[in-house]
C-alpha cells in the first residue's frame, strides 16, 4: 500500500492476519539538521573591567542534528463490522513489535 502511494515502504505496513483484525504499523524517523553560526565578542557584553583584562573574539559554526525513531502499531478489531474497535498493540522486544520511541 505504501509503495502505491509513492512513499517509502518502511513507513507504513497494513496486514490482515485473519478475518477479525486489521493491523497497521507506522514507522516514522523524522530528523532535523541545521548549521548555526556563532560570533562571540567579549567586548559586546559590557562587563565592568573585563574588556581591559581580556580581548576575546571568535567565530565558529555549530552543527546540530536531532532525530527520533517512532514506531506505532495499531489494530482494528473487525469481529463486529458494525462496531469496529481500535486498539494499540503492546511492544514486544523479542519481535520488535508494538509502540516504541527513541531520540538522539
Amino acid at each position: 500500500m505504501a509503495a502505491s502511494l509513492g512513499r517509502d515502504t518502511d513507513l507504513v505496513e497494513v496486514t490482515l492476519p485473519d478475518d477479525r483484525e486489521l493491523k497497521i504499523e507506522l514507522h516514522l524517523q523524522p530528523s532535523f539538521d541545521v548549521e548555526l553560526p556563532i560570533d562571540f565578542d567579549l567586548s559586546t557584553l559590557n562587563l565592568a573591567g573585563a574588556s581591559g583584562l581580556l580581548d576575546l573574539e571568535g567565530k565558529a559554526k555549530f552543527d546540530v542534528h536531532v532525530g527520533a525513531d517512532l514506531k506505532l502499531d495499531l489494530g482494528i478489531d473487525l469481529s463486529n463490522p458494525d462496531r469496529p474497535r481500535f486498539f494499540l498493540l503492546r511492544y514486544d522486544s523479542r519481535f520488535r513489535r508494538g509502540q516504541a520511541a527513541s531520540g538522539g
